[in-house]
């Protein structure tokens, strides 16, 4: 049982048509929007534990990266906060969409996927006026977002949690909470 839970993130924005342009697919790979009966379906076996069925079920939308028709990396969207754990929620402002649950499977990774799925949303997604995602400060480096931010990436600020026991209270800069988005303690569900 961990009696002090934490997370330090930044907090990044990108507006549409500042995607990157999508690198070309490779042979074998497939990249594109799916429902949850094939996501889950279409999971290899070390990843058969993973359920995403809350995010389908509220309408949030998938892309994934398929290899030789197996499931092996995915994005999801949505417009609502989504919760982080049972205590902490991140808020998401009217008109934004947010990026959450990415990832790529250690055996493809290094292939730009994350890019490939990425590409995919440009107009899918032209309701909103901003994307809106936050890294964990722990991954940035992992992720190549360490440093100077991609073109047409912009850091907004940072948002933070921190749990004692079951009592959590969470932080965020003044420029994340002019915009309202980050951590917040978890709403009633």
């Amino acid at each position: 049982m961990r009696f002090i839970d934490y997370e330090i993130a930044n907090v990044y924005t990108q507006r549409p048509g500042n995607w990157a342009k999508s690198p070309e697919i490779p042979p074998r790979y497939d990249v594109r929007l799916i429902d949850c009966e094939e996501f889950h379906s279409r999971l290899p076996d070390d990843l058969a534990h993973v359920d995403y069925e809350w995010a389908f079920e509220r309408g949030d939308l998938c892309i994934a990266s398929l290899f030789d028709g197996q499931v092996v990396g995915w994005d999801f969207s949505t417009y609502t906060s989504t919760r982080v754990n049972s205590h902490i929620d991140f808020r998401v402002p009217e008109g934004y969409e947010y990026g959450y649950g990415n990832f790529t499977h250690p055996d493809h990774r290094g292939r730009k996927l994350a890019d490939m799925r990425a590409a995919r949303w440009e107009g899918l997604l032209d309701e909103y006026e901003s994307s809106v995602w936050y890294v964990n400060r722990r991954n940035e480096r992992s992720l190549k977002v360490f440093g100077e931010p991609a073109e047409g990436v912009e850091l907004i600020g940072w948002t933070a949690y921190i749990g004692f026991f079951s009592c959590y209270l969470a932080f965020s800069s003044k420029s994340c909470r002019n915009l309202g988005v980050g951590f917040c303690r978890a709403s009633l569900r």
